[in-house]
């Protein structure tokens, strides 16, 4: 039997060598999902809390300007749940209020923050 040469084909050992550096690229693209995955839920905390503490902020700017005390915040913010904790602060200088609201939320690396702070005057 006669082969000719314009009869070409894929040998063995080209196709096992294209199957291992397939697998190569494959698995170098599996392991960035959970890197990728961490980002996305990081993300999604992040926004969550950047809601709660404008939640807050809105509160402060809907109420009369002598009601705004870290004390009637507290009570008037819904309280965040879920893992996020909120603390309000209120600073007084002259006729300027500065309201500064601080969300931590729990993330596998630690715990996170995103601070909010708007000024309210008379």
């Amino acid at each position: 039997m006669t082969t000719s040469c314009s009869e070409r084909g894929v040998t063995l050992l080209e196709l096992l060598v294209a199957m291992t550096l397939l697998a190569i690229a494959l698995v170098g693209l599996a392991a960035s999902f959970p890197l990728s995955m961490y980002g996305v839920a990081s993300g999604g905390y992040q926004t969550s809390a950047t809601l709660f503490g404008q939640q807050c902020l809105d509160i402060a700017k809907n109420v009369p300007w002598t009601s705004v005390t870290g004390t009637n915040l507290d009570t008037w913010c819904p309280a965040p749940g879920g893992g996020f904790t909120r603390t309000t602060t209120v600073t007084t200088s002259g006729t300027t209020k500065t309201v500064s609201v601080v969300i931590n939320f729990p993330l596998p690396t630690g715990i996170n923050s995103t601070t909010l702070t708007t000024i309210l005057t008379q």
